[in-house]
């Protein structure tokens, strides 16, 4: 649009601030356009409220639909020496569990030199590593032992070289090579092939080196109600079926008890119980009245937002076959205010008692959708591309960019009949202020011709 210049200067008339009202008046044709845009803007947003609770909701129930869900497995040990975790095909039982002796890693090392740094004699083939694993590195003439050392642990070799001051007055200085896994498996093989003193200083015993064991590769030794057990390491799986364990100590005895944990099915279900609260909260917010139109929810009223709640409550209310037909007998019940409440010695009671039957309710009989599978259904329609709440949130955001073109179009013409107002305006600046230029004249010469009549 082009900028006001300054009229009425040549009238007298307030045509600036005549003008200026005009355009005010004419702009005042675009805030439907954007009120508009800004309420559909703000049910894109609350939509995106309710997506995200809905979401939540979702992950929620998905696990109510798997039977592992209700036969979780819990482990506990009496001591510190034996950490135990459960699996997914652990069995119940209370077990033994005697550490002899731990699985230790194998660790040899060379005779020791006098300087780390200073380039020792020969080179050649080093083959290094757990046996039957060997890599094979190339050491060229002069290397150091910290040379070898940072050649070995970039080798990818399955073990680690770390040099070693002993305090020897004259060759202090070794080399450690140590296996990175433990076990007898993983027992450390070490040879050089080539020339010069390395051959008999990079070599172990049976390959006519030097070499001397530090320590030797150990596996884990325990007992299991009395029965020895061998481990390669001291993570020990399925000892105890579906049981991981991880000796610390050697030389303890704990009991380790595998039972069914009906706190976590208690906590997977008030999971579902929190996220259902969440959505209701959201969606009461959302359909909020207040007097002032500005603060009532964003959905009041939303047809959209009506039928999925309708969805959902169908879903939740359907009875189930089976001991339990609905979430009340087993002490989940509908409140006034639209929330789930849980009676929590009611449900602990049920999960202890009949736990086939409220994991029938979640998961369904053969052939049948449980609680979980219907709602997860529900909620999978609603939540899906083209489902309602994708449709009506496109369908918002089509408006606005229609309602942004129709904004610009109108800007356009009010730019144009402002324009036009300005150039009638300043038309009628400069008439007038002819006007007045000629009525001037006039009335001088009218006061000239008074004077001279008067005058004779």
């Amino acid at each position: 649009m082009a900028s006001i210049t300054s009229l009425g200067i040549g009238s007298g008339l307030p045509l600036d601030s005549l003008l200026t009202q005009l355009e005010t008046a004419e702009k005042s044709k675009l805030k439907p356009f954007t009120d508009l845009k800004a309420a559909n803007t703000a049910k894109i947003s609350a939509f995106g409220s309710i997506k995200s609770v809905l979401t939540s909701l979702q992950t929620s129930i998905a696990a109510l639909k798997l039977t592992k869900t209700f036969t979780p497995i819990s482990a506990t040990s009496s001591g510190t020496g034996v950490v135990v975790a459960s699996g997914a095909n652990s069995v119940a039982g209370s077990y033994q569990v005697k550490v002899n002796s731990l699985a230790s890693a194998h660790n040899i090392a060379t005779q020791g030199v006098a300087d780390k740094t200073t380039g020792l004699v020969g080179a050649g083939t080093l083959s290094v590593g757990p046996a039957g694993k060997t890599v094979n590195i190339t050491v060229a003439e002069g290397s150091s032992l910290e040379t070898i050392r940072n050649q070995i642990n970039n080798s990818g070799s399955g073990v680690t070289a770390s040099i070693v001051n002993t305090g020897d007055a004259v060759n202090p200085y070794k080399l450690s090579i140590a296996s990175k896994t433990t076990g007898t498996d993983s027992q450390v093989s070490m040879s050089f092939t080539g020339t010069g003193s390395l051959t008999t200083l990079l070599s172990d015993g049976a390959h006519g080196g030097s070499m001397t064991q530090v320590q030797a590769a150990t596996n884990a030794s325990l007992e299991v109600n009395g029965m020895a057990v061998s481990s390669q390491s001291n993570t020990v799986v399925d000892a105890i079926q579906g049981i991981t364990m991880t000796l610390k100590t050697a030389g303890t005895t704990q009991t380790v008890d595998v039972a069914k944990d009906n706190t976590a099915v208690s906590n997977s279900i008030k999971g579902f119980v929190d996220a259902y609260n969440k959505y209701v909260a959201a969606t009461q917010s959302a359909t909020s009245f207040n007097e002032d139109p500005a603060l009532s929810g964003k959905l009041l009223g939303d047809s959209t937002l009506r039928g999925i709640k309708t969805s959902i409550s169908t879903a939740l209310n359907t009875q189930q076959t089976g001991d339990f037909s609905i979430m009340a007998q087993f002490g989940i019940k509908l409140t006034p205010t639209g929330t789930l409440e849980i009676d929590s010695t009611k449900l602990n009671d049920a999960i202890t008692a009949n736990p086939e039957g409220v994991t029938s309710f979640f998961t369904g009989q053969t052939g049948t959708l449980g609680f979980a599978g219907r709602l997860d259904k529900t909620l999978t329609g609603i939540l899906s591309t083209g489902g309602p709440l994708d449709s009506v949130t496109s369908g918002l955001t089509k408006s606005n960019t229609s309602l942004t073109d129709q904004s610009a179009k109108m800007s356009d013409t009010i730019a144009a009949t402002v324009e036009r107002y300005r150039k009638q305006f300043s038309a009628m600046d400069s008439l007038v202020s002819k006007g007045n230029a000629t009525m001037s004249y006039l009335t001088q010469q009218f006061t000239a011709m008074a004077n001279q009549t008067s005058s004779k």
